[in-house]
């Protein structure tokens, strides 16, 4: 998806992958969801305003909660690893972390 006018279309996809950016998908849900690119430098070092943080942290939450059945998180160590904002949901088993 390229914007959210686009949504209605959707009702045309079936079983098909859905690629979009979270704000093009608010409101709705999918069996799985794949968040991509949930690593640190998504929030760099140089860019740890408040505003920064709070933007990556709530478009997360936005895409995480868009799935009713699986949620996968993927991210890369050539972005420097996992974001800060899994350890929590890591530590506390509601995330579960593999390996590949």
């Amino acid at each position: 998806m390229t914007s959210r006018d686009e949504v209605g279309e959707l009702k045309y996809a079936g079983k098909r992958c859905v690629f979009s950016v979270p704000e093009y998908v608010a409101g709705l849900q999918f069996d799985t969801v794949f968040l991509v690119h949930v690593d640190r430098a998504e929030v760099s070092s140089d860019d740890e305003s408040i505003g920064a943080r709070r933007r990556f942290v709530s478009r997360c939450y936005l895409g995480a909660s868009r799935a009713s059945r699986r949620l996968y998180v993927a991210v890369s160590r050539e972005r420097g690893g996992r974001a800060e904002i899994l350890t929590g949901p890591i530590q506390s088993g509601s995330l579960i972390e593999r390996r590949a």
